[in-house]
């Protein structure tokens, strides 16, 4: 039986990555629709993704339909490529080099995506979209027109990495700073992650100690939002939730090696679990956990 029977539609760049970890330089695929995808379908939860790449670079959606997602793509100029450098001393800290950007998700494949109802093994009509999960990279990942479709779709529940609206370009690099548009999205959301990182931009704040971060951030995004659920990750500190109130703390399982994903991974069960019926800190639990073996398989050379 799947873990969650709803679908999960997530909108984003699927991107290049050229990752630096301690001494080696790797290519990989990445973007929340890349590992969130991936992990989600692992799990046994019907997705689709709603992304685009430049035509040549099609192919990199492949492994994603072989796994069993189904893919809405969008031909683009470029596909988004990014530069991922770790600090050697602590792999919580990397920063992001631009070498090219995909042009926004539009409006008109989301709203098909969201209104789409595809077929379920048994041959029927399957669910109609049950949650969005919102994977912006960059700023201009999803086109602001977008909101609007979510509005023409008021039961979908909407989840947002916030991390694409607390970057901006400043040459090649990606840089913390608000998008202008952040309340315009938050607006339509229901349940908001951010990195602790993410979490001071957010706030303008660097001085709260991380335990106490989480309160703060939920009683500066609670009145901004559409629901009242926030989830916080801080690395090998864990992952804190707030819902309604309500704050609890999911301890870390530390697995060394490249980390990249990991947040997604997290968010990604999270919501499955939620789906599911869980309550947060269990989710959270679990999530955790689901990340610990995803890392450990990846060292090991094998799928997340």
């Amino acid at each position: 039986m799947p873990e969650s029977a709803h679908r999960i539609l997530i909108a984003g760049s699927l991107t290049r990555d050229r990752v630096h970890f301690a001494k080696t330089q790797t290519e990989l695929s990445g973007g929340v629709v890349w590992h969130a995808g991936r992990a989600l379908v692992a799990l046994g939860v019907p997705v689709t993704v709603v992304t685009r790449t430049a035509p040549g670079d099609r192919a990199l959606l492949n492994p994603l339909i072989a796994a069993g997602v189904h893919v809405v793509w969008e031909s683009a100029g470029h596909t988004t490529t990014m530069v991922l450098r770790y600090d050697p001393e602590n792999t919580d800290k990397r920063t992001l080099d631009v070498e090219t950007l995909a042009e926004p998700v539009r409006a008109e494949s989301l709203r098909a995506a969201l209104g789409d109802r595809l077929e379920n093994p048994a041959g029927n009509r399957g669910d109609k979209v049950k949650l969005l999960y919102l994977g912006p990279v960059h700023e201009h990942d999803l086109g602001i027109d977008c909101i609007g479709v979510i509005r023409e779709h008021p039961s979908v529940r909407v989840a947002l990495d916030v991390q694409g609206l607390v970057r901006q370009q400043s040459g090649c690099r990606l840089v913390p700073a608000r998008s202008q548009d952040l309340d315009q999205w938050l607006a339509v959301t229901d349940v908001l992650k951010a990195s602790e990182d993410e979490a001071r931009t957010l706030l303008d704040e660097t001085t709260i100690p991380t335990n106490s971060l989480m309160q703060a951030l939920a009683e500066a995004m609670a009145e901004r939002m559409r629901g009242r659920e926030v989830v916080m990750t801080s690395g090998l500190a864990g992952a804190w939730t707030w819902h309604h109130g309500t704050v609890s703390h999911a301890p870390a399982q530390p697995v060394p090696g490249d980390p990249t994903g990991a947040g997604d991974l997290f968010f990604a069960t999270y919501l499955a679990r939620r789906g599911a019926g869980d309550p947060c800190d269990a989710a959270a639990r679990q999530a955790a956990a689901h990340v610990a073996r995803g890392l450990s398989r990846k060292k090991a050379g094998q799928r997340p």
